[in-house]
């Protein structure tokens, strides 16, 4: 009975995640880290955090963000960088960022580290509960 349940506990926790971030994905908000592809005066990539896509989008060149306590262009950020962008989609210009913010603390890594943690923390709960049925 208590497989079960974890299954359970397992299986809403995937889609909660799935749901979270496709709904980032729809309203135009995209959570993501700057990527490390150079495309201009006017344009960045954005790879896109849970999905292996990046993205170039236009942005405003007189556009910045606080980095380091600066005034930074966001040409000028580093790669890896944990970004929210809120994302218009203008068909014939394509994607161009609205207003976008940054967070120092996370990287890409660190963002990913607590995702694995969480999946080795589960993985090891269905094995221990596996092995006490020997």
């Amino acid at each position: 009975m208590k497989s079960v349940s974890n299954k359970i506990k397992v299986i809403v926790l995937i889609l909660f995640l799935l749901i979270e971030n496709g709904c980032a994905q729809e309203m135009n908000k995209i959570k993501g880290t700057i990527g490390n592809e150079k495309m201009g005066k006017d344009k960045i990539v954005i790879c896109v955090l849970g999905t292996k896509a990046c993205m170039p989008v236009k942005i405003d060149t007189s556009m910045t963000v606080k980095y380091q306590n600066k005034d930074t262009k966001l040409t000028d950020l580093p790669f890896g960088l944990y970004l929210e962008a809120d994302i218009i989609d203008d068909k014939p210009n394509g994607k161009t960022v609205k207003s976008i913010s940054i967070d120092e603390t996370k990287t890409a890594s660190t963002t990913l580290s607590t995702f694995s943690s969480i999946t080795f923390l589960v993985q090891f709960k269905i094995k221990k509960k596996g092995s006490d049925k020997k």
